[in-house]
């Protein structure tokens, strides 16, 4: 396959090193990318050549939950399957537990460091300071997040992004949502 442009590139990889972890399939994978599902299982066969070790561990989850119904994270929180098991849920839960096992230690190690956090928000935080202050605060919570990802991932430095939105700007202002739900708010 010949990329055109490096964008299209990384939307590629992106799509199929995050979708294909999380289960998605050769149809889902050509779907999303706009391709024929001969190009998805083409990539999803290309994923599977590079990332041999990750498949094996995988099917090794899949398996142990298909037979014993129910899987363990971490820190010791239990799911269990139902009689109609989905593969792809079986695969999706080690790392969705492990992504909320460190949320949960980042918002407790960030209140133990005396930041105000209002909110998760999917795989990140909204945090609150004054606005001489923030950078440090951002600084802070990342510090916060990396240490989470250390202890549920020993070995591995995971890396954070942050963005700040200063009064008189909004978070969130001006995508679709944000405006519907201003717009809500305002009819009241």
């Amino acid at each position: 396959m010949i990329y055109e442009n490096s964008s299209l590139h990384n939307s590629v990889k992106g799509a199929c090193v995050l979708g294909v972890q999380y289960g998605m399939g050769a149809k889902g994978l050509g779907v999303r990318l706009g391709l024929d599902e001969c190009w998805g299982n083409h990539l999803l066969n290309m994923h599977k050549r590079a990332f041999h070790e990750f498949w094996t561990w995988s099917d090794e989850i899949e398996a142990w939950g298909m037979l014993h119904i129910e899987l363990k994270s971490l820190f010791g929180w239990r799911c269990s399957f139902h009689e109609n098991r989905n593969p792809k849920s079986i695969r999706n839960w080690p790392m969705q537990s492990a992504g909320a096992e460190m949320m949960r230690l980042a918002a407790i190690y960030a209140t133990e460091a005396g930041l105000n956090v209002c909110a998760p928000v999917h795989d990140a935080f909204l945090i609150e300071a004054c606005a001489t202050e923030i950078g440090s605060a951002v600084a802070r919570m990342q510090e916060c997040m990396r240490k989470a990802g250390e202890a549920t991932l020993p070995g591995f430095t995971l890396r954070s992004d942050a963005a700040i939105t200063v009064y008189p700007d909004r978070f969130g202002g001006g995508s679709e949502m944000w405006d519907r739900v201003m717009g809500l708010l305002e009819s009241f």
